[in-house]
């Protein structure tokens, strides 16, 4: 996540602290899952730092640092809208079609035979 210098690092690791909270750190490459997985499971389109919660959750899971029974609450507000660089490196590349109806057709029955 590139934040070369955070917020309020002070505070945010007092709140930590005082709440008896958790951090966990995640990979790169658990961001970029949980990017891929937020849109097909709830629609939501997450910039990396917001996916960032979900990738925690899978690892926190994954360790036994939370239980699956639990009721947890993830914020996702940063829009995948704010980092479209990253969001297009998850994405195949579109099918260039000519904009006749017949090529269109083609173009929609090859992605369907894909899928």
């Amino acid at each position: 996540i590139a934040v070369g210098r955070p917020r309020d690092a002070h505070r945010a690791l007092r709140t930590l602290r005082e709440t008896e909270g958790d951090v966990v750190a995640v990979s790169d490459e658990a961001i970029l899952d949980a990017m891929r997985e937020l849109p097909a499971t709830t629609g939501l389109f997450a910039e990396p730092s917001a996916a960032a919660s979900l990738a925690g959750l899978r690892k926190m899971l994954a360790e036994g640092g939370i239980e699956p029974d639990e009721t947890i609450v993830l914020l996702i507000t940063g829009s995948g809208l704010k980092d479209t660089a990253t969001a297009s490196r998850l994405a195949p590349e579109p099918p260039l079609v000519d904009p006749r109806i017949e090529d269109l057709e083609r173009a929609v029955a090859r992605e369907r035979a894909i899928e």
